[in-house]
């Protein structure tokens, strides 16, 4: 009574081979090759990829002077291991001519955290939680250059990485008169750098974003009818933020970043017969 466990193990397969040109013919590409012009940047990537991984919690709840106390404790477990690599083509042909990068990889993640709720009266509910989690890195290099400052070398190289991030996370829920509802909550998360701007040995950075959010929730029922209306504002610090590069064709760091946001969402529901939801969002990022 009371209590809920819960766990769930997975598997997923990903095969993926992708022709772009984002810059289109727009932008000129000089090889190598002396007096040889490409148009455009046409490049083509390929992800092969393997996950496993596992996840579970336990859950106890209880009602204490007419009011509701739940702990949680909870792990995640996963695996993945692939290949990517992304070479340039001519624009006549699709005949490769240079290599971006070639890497196999594994990388790990283990987690596990703790959550409480607590209603400390009848207006005011508290949530709060941890969450630790462990990454560890493995990529082997296959597109390194086959001669250095120090002479002859071989044209692959192997690393390895680990690293552990913490992540809190708080709100309240203020009950108000006319089923208003008030929630802030603050949130930090985690993603993990990518495997190939590592070092061996090295302690991995990871790009944290904290976030805040506060807003109001308004629910109204009648006979078969209801409406739901919530407006919230949420501001955002990504410590190592990513933007689309199009010559790239892909994700690049850019460093800091700031983020607010404006959102809004209304829903009316009458019976089985109708459904009508509205989302509304500003948002501005530097």
């Amino acid at each position: 009574n009371g209590a809920l466990f819960e766990n769930m193990a997975w598997f997923g397969l990903r095969s993926l081979r992708l022709r772009q040109n984002i810059t289109g013919f727009l932008v000129p590409t000089q090889t190598e090759e002396e007096g040889t012009v490409f148009l455009g940047d046409l490049q083509e990537g390929r992800y092969q990829v393997a996950t496993l991984g596992a996840r579970g919690s336990y859950t106890l709840g209880r009602s204490v002077a007419k009011r509701y106390h739940e702990v949680s404790a909870g792990y995640a477990l996963r695996h993945d291991t692939g290949r990517t690599e992304l070479v340039r083509l001519r624009d006549r042909l699709d005949v490769p001519y240079a290599r971006d990068f070639d890497r196999t990889f594994g990388i790990t993640n283990v987690a596990g955290w703790v959550r409480a709720q607590s209603e400390v009266a009848d207006w005011l509910v508290l949530r709060a939680g941890l969450r630790l989690d462990t990454f560890d890195f493995g990529v082997r290099d296959l597109n390194q250059p086959e001669e250095d400052t120090d002479g002859e070398r071989l044209p692959e190289q192997t690393l390895s990485a680990g690293g552990t991030a913490w992540n809190p996370r708080a709100s309240a829920i203020v009950r108000l008169p006319y089923e208003l509802r008030w929630t802030t909550a603050y949130g930090r998360g985690t993603r993990s750098t990518e495997a190939a701007a590592l070092s061996n040995t090295e302690n991995a950075p990871f790009a944290n974003s904290d976030q805040v959010e506060t807003g109001l929730k308004w629910n109204w029922r009648g006979e078969g009818r209801a409406l739901r209306l919530q407006g919230s504002y949420v501001y955002a610090f990504v410590a190592r933020d990513i933007i689309f590069d199009p010559s790239a064709g892909r994700n690049i760091l850019i460093g800091a970043s700031d983020r607010h946001a404006l959102l809004f969402q209304g829903r009316y529901t009458e019976q089985e017969r109708l459904d009508v939801l509205l989302n509304l969002g500003w948002a501005q990022a530097t």
